[in-house]
């Protein structure tokens, strides 16, 4: 019978929420007729519609139909058997409920109740509350008033000893409220205190606090576990703390219940005091107290939050100890907190553990697994596992977005597309990450013209782009020098209303730059300046190195420059603008100690990648404009501010490294070097220029005329060999020294027409 019931209750919404008055019309039962199920009458109209037939039902029903509403309530113990026929037992307890829940006032809820006071039992009474509370917190507290006031339970119950504060701390009640069993009234107060709890009326319980201490009614565990409940609920951990006081003060030992809100309380405070909660979790530990699984589930997820690893580690590790089932969620969890930093070896353990506690790895699983290689970079390891997770089941496509993009940034783009064929042949839709991914790792390997194909596709199949992709675009544009089309995927995420940061506008600015769409570019210095946004060290880069440009087209740049809020532009625009000439020496000379002093604020206080740039980018900028000697002051200044500065030492005369040079810095940087090498002559037999690769140093964006990867390389070689330099590039050395015997390069040095071309002198 109890198997009927279930289907009974189960079946019942669908016929019960369907029942009209058309449904009545087929039945010999009338409406107003009741029908017997078990002890209880219900209306027939109920009792056809969840049997069809309006035959009696052997059990108690779950349901209750009011009105046009179906209400769902807890199962009820069967009513006992009523000594008057005509009493009010008639009525199913359920039926109660759904009366109190309608009612409009209290009164209501008062004659509602009138008949019952004299035969519900204290747990009818607890169940009601629980039931009117969990919709509405204030009917319960006219039940609860009634059970009070009118009760014979309560009437009937002896009062405990008065206490004399309303914090409950008297010493008479110390080991006595665990001893004693609960009075009726003290079961009521506990339950309406936990409804009042779950609906987050603080008032209301310091309401009740003040009743029981008039009253005389001493708190027990359960009780005191229903306030902490309450402030735990809302993260009040001083609250709580209190309670607990209050708790020992009164000799009532906290249980496991109490120590579970006080984490839980800990983690819900407005400041998360995760430390406090991991402390509470290993008192409890310590005291061999059985913690509940949301608790370790809790604290888990708090941990991720907080980055903190170790601590998510070691609550994980107690609760696989503690014997409890986890569920692949938590598995999944665990990895993907060390693959957000890369901890792919630590992914792997609780991978294997996973493995050795029997549970098959999910799709999430290995997803989280692929995350942690691909984060490390670890992409043979990574396509391991995907290999295997392609045995399993069929991969989602976040695995596929993982594995394109890390393949991306390793340079591996083939890959990148043949996962992107396989996700397509597998029936999945590629998505704004994918095609994202695949275009970035077009843009970084050069490949501009099939990454803008990629973007025509993606528009082409209706996935729209976000600021990501608008970027990447506009980067393989502006390396394509296509400055229009980089023109309108700019005015189209103005007409989206996309929410342009620091990086985008350095790309426009870059994109115009490059292809001397100087107006567009002022543009973009005036909208940054007014939304208060201030150029990342890339954007300063190109910003600067711009003002190696002459000529009248660049003046908007200058002008825009000058009028924004941007202290490193206003330095920039007069070391460069400011015209050579021995009039203008002393002027120059007192703004140039003005200039070193600000320079000795950013060495104290900016990172190495912004001093490099600014740097660089203000000797491009000058080497282009002819200024090679105020060039060569600013390297020199660079030099004796910031000690890490890797340009060649006084002394080391017989290597230059130009490496993390912008172009026009690394000509200064090779001019002043060959202006002081007679003096150290005799210290060597050979002297080496390392060029190395293309880093122009001026962040993301190339900077100068040279494009491309070894820029410093063919600027500097292509200048020694118009000047007919002896230096050569051999092949024993590697790629990007070029080595010279250091006589040669005197003798060339000792020329005439060479030592005009190298002096370090101001082209007015």
């Amino acid at each position: 019978m109890a198997t009927a019931a279930v289907d009974l209750a189960s079946s019942a919404a669908t016929g019960i929420l369907n029942l009209g008055k058309d449904n009545l019309r087929g039945s010999s039962l009338k409406n107003n007729e009741r029908v017997s199920v078990g002890r209880r009458n219900l209306s027939a109209g109920l009792v056809r519609a969840v049997t069809g037939d309006g035959k009696t039902v052997m059990s108690t029903s779950r349901w209750v139909y009011r009105g046009r509403q179906l209400i769902s309530q807890t199962v009820l113990q069967p009513l006992p058997s009523a000594s008057k026929a005509d009493g009010p037992w008639k009525r199913d307890l359920l039926e109660l409920i759904a009366d109190i829940t309608a009612a409009e006032s209290a009164q209501n809820v008062e004659t509602i109740l009138q008949p019952w006071v004299s035969v519900l039992t204290c747990e009818e009474w607890n169940k009601i509350l629980l039931e009117v509370g969990h919709r509405d917190w204030s009917l319960a507290m006219d039940v609860f008033k009634v059970f009070k006031t009118q009760s014979p339970l309560v009437k009937e119950s002896p009062q405990s000893e008065s206490s004399d504060s309303l914090d409950f701390p008297a010493e008479n009640l110390k080991g006595r409220s665990e001893q004693r069993k609960p009075s009726p009234l003290l079961r009521g107060y506990t339950t309406i205190v936990g409804v009042l709890s779950r609906k987050g009326r603080l008032t209301e319980i310091s309401t009740l606090l003040l009743e029981m201490r008039d009253e005389n009614v001493e708190p027990d565990l359960r009780f005191f576990n229903g306030v902490v409940e309450a402030y735990s609920n809302l993260g009040l951990v001083s609250y709580v703390s209190q309670v607990i006081a209050q708790m020992e003060e009164s000799g009532i030992s906290p249980d496991t219940t109490t120590y579970e809100l006080m984490i839980f309380a800990a983690l819900r405070a407005k400041s998360t005091q995760l430390g406090k909660a991991l402390q509470i979790f290993q008192d409890m530990l310590e005291n061999s107290m059985e913690v509940g699984v949301k608790t370790y589930l809790k604290l888990i997820d708090a941990c991720a939050d907080a980055g903190d690893i170790v601590a998510a580690d070691e609550v994980f590790m107690a609760m696989r100890s503690s014997g409890h089932t986890i569920y692949s969620k938590t598995w999944v969890k665990m990895i993907q907190l060390h693959a957000s930093v890369g901890g792919f070896k630590e992914a792997e353990e609780i991978f294997r553990a996973l493995r050795a506690a029997g549970i098959p790895p999910s799709a999430a699983v290995y997803d989280a697994l692929l995350l942690s290689y691909c984060h490390a970079g670890c992409l043979d390891q990574a396509f391991s596992v995907f290999r295997e997770y392609k045995l399993a089941t069929k991969p989602s496509l976040m695995a596929y977005n993982y594995l394109i993009e890390a393949s991306g940034k390793n340079g591996r783009y083939e890959e990148s597309l043949a996962l992107y064929s396989d996700l397509c042949n597998n029936g999945l839709r590629p998505s704004t990450v994918t095609f994202t991914s695949l275009i970035c790792a077009m843009v970084q390997a050069g490949h501009h013209e099939k990454a803008d194909r990629l973007y025509k596709k993606m528009i082409q199949k209706g996935v729209p782009p976000n600021v990501y992709t608008y970027t990447a675009m506009v980067r393989a544009y502006t390396a394509c020098s296509w400055t229009r089309l980089g023109h309108e995927i700019c005015l189209k995420m103005k007409e989206e209303r996309i929410q342009m940061g620091t990086l985008v506008y350095g790309s426009l600015l870059n994109l115009y730059l490059q292809g001397r769409w100087f107006k567009e570019a002022a543009g973009i210095i005036k909208e940054m300046d007014r939304q208060g946004i201030e150029p990342d060290v890339a954007g300063y880069g190109v910003l600067v190195s711009s003002l190696g440009e002459s000529g009248e087209e660049i003046a908007p740049v200058v002008k825009a420059m000058q009028a924004s809020d941007w202290e490193p532009c206003w330095v920039a625009t007069f070391l460069v603008n400011t015209p050579a000439g021995a009039e203008a020496e002393p002027e120059i000379a007192i703004a140039l100690e003005k200039i070193w002093s600000i320079f000795e604020e950013w060495a104290a206080f900016k990172d190495r990648e912004a001093n490099r740039s600014f740097y660089n980018a203000i000797m491009d900028a000058l080497w282009r404009r002819g200024l090679r000697r105020r060039a060569r002051s600013v390297m020199l200044k660079a030099r004796d501010l910031l000690p890490w500065y890797n340009r060649p030492r006084r002394g080391l005369t017989s290597v230059l490294d130009l490496r993390g040079l912008s172009v026009g810095g690394a000509q200064v940087a090779l001019l002043d070097w060959l202006e002081d090498i007679a003096k150290y002559s005799e210290q060597s037999t050979s002297m080496v220029i390392h060029t190395g690769s293309n880093d122009p140093g001026v962040g993301r964006y190339n900077s100068g005329r040279g494009k491309g990867v070894g820029a410093v390389k063919q600027a500097v070689t292509a200048y020694l060999e118009e000047m007919c330099s002896p230096f050569r590039e051999l092949a024993e050395l590697g790629p990007g020294k070029l080595q010279a015997r250091t006589e040669l390069v005197v003798k060339w040095l000792s020329r005439r027409d060479s030592k005009d071309a190298l002096r370090l002198h101001d082209y007015v």
